[in-house]
């Protein structure tokens, strides 16, 4: 059995497990096992960005753990086809690894993610210190998580149509979390910062390079 049938027998049974349950049960599987575990996968080195940041640490890591809790029942909920969206939800698995095709789609729902992350995070630590209370933090940044779920499916479907819409949104987040995170500031900050950021662009670039393709 070759490496991809193999990797499609595994998510056929994996699938297979998965609808066997119901309810809560399934909710579990789905936000933990696949969206939880694909955030962490996809957006690893966003988070550890969010706890090298100066001047604002604290009021950035509580809207990221919110805009995260946000982002993994939003998961569960899509996978599961209870959110109020007009499409069906863009599932990964494993058998799309291999493929040119399986590894673009990874790339995008990383772009995404780690956007959404830097949008969630900074916009709602700005909103914490204008509004002079931590406590809107996680809330700014737990609403952007849940209006970023119910966007993915349009803005992640691989159509040329929604080319300017899906690219200027990764450009913002990315513009935000250059302003948020302070890179050139090396001496309050990890110079490493500026290397995350930057290829966090590069990924930007590749992933409106493909679907200007599409």
């Amino acid at each position: 059995m070759s490496k991809s049938e193999s990797d499609l027998f595994q998510d056929e049974r994996v699938l297979q497990h998965r609808s066997e349950r119901t309810g809560w049960d399934r909710f579990l599987t789905d936000a933990i096992y696949y969206g939880l575990g694909q955030i962490i996968l996809l957006t690893f080195p966003i988070f550890w960005l969010l706890y090298q940041t100066p001047f604002i640490d604290i009021e950035a890591i509580a809207a990221g753990w919110a805009t995260l809790v946000a982002l993994v029942i939003g998961i569960g909920f899509g996978r599961g086809g209870r959110l109020p969206i007009n499409t069906s939800w863009p599932s990964l698995t494993n058998g799309m690894l291999g493929s040119a095709d399986g590894y673009r789609t990874y790339l995008s729902r990383a772009v995404y993610l780690s956007t959404t992350f830097m949008l969630g995070a900074y916009i709602g630590a700005y909103a914490a210190i204008w509004s002079g209370s931590l406590f809107v933090a996680p809330i700014v940044g737990g609403s952007i998580g849940l209006i970023a779920i119910l966007m993915l499916p349009t803005l992640l479907h691989e159509n040329s149509s929604i080319a300017v819409a899906r690219i200027g949104y990764n450009i913002v987040g990315l513009g935000v979390g250059i302003i948020g995170s302070s890179p050139f500031d090396i001496g309050v900050g990890d110079p490493t910062v500026g290397v995350v950021l930057l290829a966090v662009a590069i990924c930007i670039y590749l992933d409106a390079t493909y679907i200007l393709g599409t």
